[in-house]
């Protein structure tokens, strides 16, 4: 009689866990129904915001940033392949790099409105400069474990990839003019040189001065929170005055 009563009464039907506003943000953005909201959580986490995951692992988005970077680069090279098919190899590698880019990342993830969505512990006046372009990269890989290869290249597709006459724009763009010093000097083939003059600052709050020389003759300096920012500013400089580059 029981069992003839439990059929005639409604089945009680599971409790389904709330989807709440994160969880629209990140459908909204990636196009797709999080499985596994945890992997998009994670994505927003920076390093130094880390939490122990396991009581021994520190986790933030670095492991996810990692695996997104090498999707974003792999997706970007087959764009260029196809959309420059007379280009060569040089050509193709340099636009990849200004396309995947920090700066050009930290713009996108900027026009996508990712730093509401961001844990962080850093001073909001004075963020990492990769800080969003870092948690794009990431989110590319949360997507990509979380929904495939399909779904990750189609974020990207909609979201990162320019149209042609974007990429045309990046054309005449530097993303390093160190890089552009160095080919111009060995193309010339000039002795060039970085000397580092000068440090100061304690440890967390370090300063440079980099001279650049050009065959035993100084022709810029540069001033940078780390060596490699002081050769980067003294490059520029040098660029503009050799009008390498247009300044």
């Amino acid at each position: 009689m029981s069992g003839f009563l439990n059929r005639l009464l409604p089945k009680s039907r599971k409790a389904r866990p709330k989807k709440d506003e994160f969880y629209h943000r990140i459908a909204q953005l990636t196009g797709v129904e999080p499985k596994d909201i945890s992997l998009y959580k994670l994505a927003m986490r920076h390093s130094s915001a880390s939490k122990r995951s396991d009581g021994s692992t520190w986790s933030n988005n670095e492991r996810l940033e990692f695996l997104g970077d090498a999707i974003l680069g792999a997706v970007v090279a087959k764009w260029l392949y196809e959309l420059y098919p007379a280009e060569n190899e040089g050509f193709l590698t340099s636009m990849r790099a200004k396309v995947v880019s920090r700066k050009n990342l930290n713009k996108l993830a900027s026009q996508l409105n990712l730093a509401p969505l961001v844990v962080s512990r850093l001073d909001a006046k004075k963020p990492a400069r990769s800080l969003l372009g870092d948690v794009l990269e990431a989110l590319i890989g949360a997507v990509y474990l979380d929904k495939g290869m399909e779904a990750a290249e189609r974020f990207i597709e909609t979201k990162i990839i320019l149209d042609k006459s974007e990429f045309d724009n990046l054309k005449d763009q530097v993303v390093s003019h160190k890089s552009a010093f160095i080919e111009h000097a060995q193309a010339q083939r000039i002795h060039h040189e970085f000397k580092l003059e000068e440090r100061w600052g304690k440890n967390h709050s370090l300063n440079f001065r980099v001279g650049l020389y050009l065959e035993g003759k100084k022709i810029s300096e540069g001033v940078g929170t780390s060596k490699k920012r002081a050769e980067e500013s003294a490059a520029k400089e040098a660029c503009q005055e050799l009008q390498i580059i247009k300044k």
